[in-house]
């Protein structure tokens, strides 16, 4: 969008990214398109229908060249978007889950107007900010990579006394024949003779656990088209009350 709207500033020098674009192939963005397709959370996924329009600068103009017959493509497709949705929508207002019925409502209406060239009020401190914003992003996007155990979470059923166990939560590291070495969620490493563990469940992260109670045509918003496809051909294992309280 960048470089479509610097082209009506005469004498005006591409930013960086706008030249980046230029020299991308078009194979190479679309399938960076199909990536985030199956990869992406389904509840951010109508974020790629505004993306998609930026990105290859599509109007309704270029549906068709009568305004009726535009109105009527355009009408079709928010319909069946809408009947897609529908349920789910209906759920969110329920629930009053406000965000998540902006994020699924809101961008393939801003898919309509997005492309074209910004006002050149808008262009000069939207291309002097756009490559810090950027930059900024991808370190934010790095984050829960980089912060994100290498090793499981796990409750470790320990025998402190002959009738008195305790639930240790942390990362197994290594396991022998005389010790079991934890990792404890708030901190230390904790030894325990491996003859005193009883019961162990292995649990997901926080960011596995769901927030939302929403559906997409029997697909939860928070799985990708993969995690979702995945779940129907495999069991579902319920989430073990140990992992649900806290350390």
């Amino acid at each position: 969008m960048l470089g479509v709207s610097v082209d009506r500033l005469p004498g005006y020098r591409r930013p960086l990214f706008a030249r980046w674009a230029d020299l991308t192939p078009t194979w190479f963005v679309l399938a960076s398109f199909l990536l985030a397709l199956v990869t992406w959370q389904i509840l951010y996924l109508p974020m790629l229908l505004p993306a998609f329009a930026a990105a290859f600068q599509l109007r309704p103009e270029q549906l068709h060249e009568l305004a009726v017959a535009r109105v009527l493509i355009v009408a079709a497709l928010l319909g069946g978007y809408l009947f897609l949705l529908a349920p789910t929508l209906l759920d969110a207002w329920r629930q009053g889950e406000l965000l998540v019925m902006a994020l699924l409502g809101v961008p393939p209406v801003l898919a309509l107007a997005i492309a074209g060239p910004l006002p050149g009020a808008v262009i000069r401190p939207l291309a002097s900010v756009t490559e810090a914003a950027v930059l900024a992003m991808l370190v934010w996007a790095a984050l829960p990579v980089i912060s994100t155990p290498v090793l499981p979470l796990t409750v470790t059923t320990v025998q402190t006394a002959p009738n008195a166990t305790e639930d240790v939560r942390g990362h197994v590291v290594v396991v022998d024949d005389v010790n079991m070495v934890l990792l404890q969620e708030q901190g230390g490493v904790r030894y325990v003779p491996t003859d005193q563990v009883k019961a162990q469940v292995l649990c997901p992260s926080e960011e596995e656990l769901p927030r939302h109670r929403l559906r997409v045509r029997d697909f939860h918003v928070e799985d990708s088209l993969l995690e979702g496809l995945g779940r129907r051909v495999r069991p579902v294992h319920r989430v073990d009350a140990a992992c649900r309280a806290t350390g």
